[in-house]
């Protein structure tokens, strides 16, 4: 075995040493230290052990080892013995060893045993302790529920957040902050601040906190993406920062309306085209709009049915038109059912039915209300015009090409 240089014990520090008798007093073992402190679970640690002697005669054949008890153990490449040989008189050794840490093993003090022998003695045995902690004391968001789910602009929410301690130690002096502090973030907290407080978390532990905020009446419908910022210390006393997030939907519910714009149809039996006028009248644009006039007893279709519209911003509109033919035996006030189906901000699909209205009369209707002669007179003032230009262009003509 790999002899071991022998040292004076005060060349180590003392901090963490405890000393232990074997051999009927032959040898001193002392438990010098270990690194990393704590030891972590699922990683190695090194051990240093002091070996010394105060018998007045050379001890032989000086041989140390550790036994590797659960949660140790030592890998095939490392001896679990080391050799240290012939120990004068009040000489002294260090031993390092070097061991694994089971993943699973317990958070505290776990015994490790020690056992040493020489040439005239069996094995002694002594044991020490080392101690076990997660190097990372994991602090997580268990939940987040949002009360509403979603939030209208201008409307409220509580958010509520569930902590977790993931680790094996207790936490403490926990706080967490709801960063709302971007110019992107149309979201202000309402009745209270945006920091909280936990005195602390045995491991396993849950405990909520929550916050009330509101959407600007502005904000446009998506999900928002806040920070949450925590700050929390080990039961050592280490301290721990990081950043998580949060999500909050604001969203609005799509508004749709269809409106008659104009049509020239004024009695049953006739065609002509129907212009139609799709509006948003709500927060939340639309995509992907499809406008479908429904089929009626009152009319028959002599355009397509289906019209793709797209996007409607909010508090805008378009135009669609079909082409129908009015039964002769129309009533007078005509439903124009039409079906849209789109996608809302939240890309959710709507399918949903609006009607626009229009009129037909009767002959005495169309007389009494001048009708007919409205549109009369418009053919009329347009005919006028056409004479007024060509009146011109006869006399810029003769003005100027003829008697050149």
């Amino acid at each position: 075995m790999k002899k071991v240089i022998l040292a004076m014990l005060f060349l180590m520090p003392f901090a963490f040493a405890a000393t232990m008798t074997v051999l009927s007093g032959q040898l001193e073992l002392a438990s010098l230290r270990y690194s990393p402190q704590p030891a972590e679970p699922g990683k190695y640690v090194d051990f240093w052990l002091g070996v010394s002697t105060k018998a007045r005669d050379t001890l032989t054949d000086v041989e140390c080892a550790v036994v590797p008890d659960y949660p140790f153990s030592i890998d095939a490449t490392e001896s679990a013995n080391k050799t240290i040989g012939d120990m004068p008189p009040y000489s002294s050794a260090v031993l390092q060893f070097k061991l694994r840490v089971d993943a699973n093993a317990v958070k505290g003090d776990n015994r490790l045993t020690l056992k040493c022998r020489t040439g005239g003695y069996d094995w002694g045995a002594a044991n020490t302790t080392i101690y076990v902690q997660p190097q990372d004391a994991v602090l997580t968001i268990g939940k987040v529920e949002a009360n509403p789910p979603e939030v209208e602009p201008g409307g409220m929410t509580r958010v509520t957040i569930t902590m977790k301690n993931d680790a094996q130690t207790s936490l403490k002096d926990i706080a967490l902050k709801l960063d709302l502090s971007s110019v992107t973030t149309p979201i202000a907290p309402i009745g209270s601040g945006t920091e909280r407080r936990i005195g602390g978390l045995v491991p396993g532990e849950s405990q909520s906190v929550y916050f009330e905020v509101m959407a600007y009446a502005s904000a446009q419908p998506q999900v928002y993406k806040i920070p949450l910022d925590l700050a929390y210390a080990d039961e050592l006393g280490k301290t721990y920062e990081k950043t998580e997030y949060v999500g909050i939907v604001i969203s609005a519910t799509p508004r749709m309306d269809v409106i008659l714009e104009d049509t020239k149809i004024i009695r049953p039996d006739t065609g002509g085209t129907v212009s139609l006028s799709v509006v948003n009248i709500g927060k939340s644009d639309v995509k992907f709009l499809t406008a479908k006039l429904l089929p009626s007893n009152a009319y028959s279709l002599l355009s397509p049915n289906e019209v793709y519209v797209g996007a409607i911003s909010s508090d805008d509109s378009s135009s669609i038109e079909y082409k129908i033919f009015v039964a002769k035996d129309a009533p007078h006030t005509i439903d124009l059912p039409v079906q849209l189906t789109y996608t809302d901000a939240s890309n959710r699909q709507h399918t949903e039915t609006k009607s626009a209205t229009m009129r037909v009369y009767t002959e005495e209707e169309i007389t009494n209300m001048d009708l007919e002669q409205k549109a009369g007179m418009n053919i009329i003032v347009v005919g006028i015009g056409v004479a007024v230009l060509l009146y011109i262009g006869y006399y810029l003509y003769k003005r100027f090409v003829k008697k050149k």
